[in-house]
């Protein structure tokens, strides 16, 4: 029995991207919720009734780098593709100069807030999906902590799984 495919595959004539892709990271997101959380991480607010929502200009630069931006004149890249628009939802996508504009509202106080609230979210949604890989640390003589990753299939067990694997 194939596997199911969250996607159909076929011939179109409505609109499509180049960065068709992107639906797997917008799935992706939904998944982890990541729109709640980036509410709940206490962003500044823009300072008219006409500017973005943080969550929008946050999410927008992260698929603005997905596409490859590596500067934030780059983030136009998502701002003049209507398709990307549609898919994430956002009515009408913000230029560059608006995400520039929300990182100069943070001062020392309010980063340091965001940023241990969205490490806070990352690491314990990260905590409770089951991963492949386990975490053990070794400690060396002197104390210092090193972390070594270790396949969960070929972690050995007793005495006579390390005799086996090796």
């Amino acid at each position: 029995m194939p596997p199911e495919t969250p996607f159909d595959l076929k011939f179109t004539s409505r609109e499509v991207t180049a960065w068709g892709g992107l639906a797997l990271l917008k799935r992706m997101l939904d998944g982890m919720g990541f729109k709640e959380a980036v509410q709940s991480w206490d962003l500044p607010q823009p300072g008219s009734n006409r500017g973005y929502r943080p969550e929008q200009l946050i999410e927008q630069m992260i698929v603005s780098i997905w596409c490859g931006a590596a500067r934030f004149a780059h983030a136009d890249i998502t701002r003049l593709d209507s398709t990307l628009v549609r898919l994430f939802d956002w009515g009408k996508a913000a230029g560059h100069k608006a995400i520039v504009r929300l990182f100069q509202r943070f001062d020392q106080v309010s980063a340091s807030r965001v940023q241990s609230s969205s490490y806070r979210w990352l690491l314990t949604s990260s905590n409770s999906t089951p991963s492949p890989w386990t975490w053990t640390p070794r400690y060396s003589p002197a104390g210092a902590a090193r972390l070594r990753v270790v396949p969960r299939a070929t972690t050995p067990r007793t005495k006579a799984d390390r005799a086996t694997i090796r």
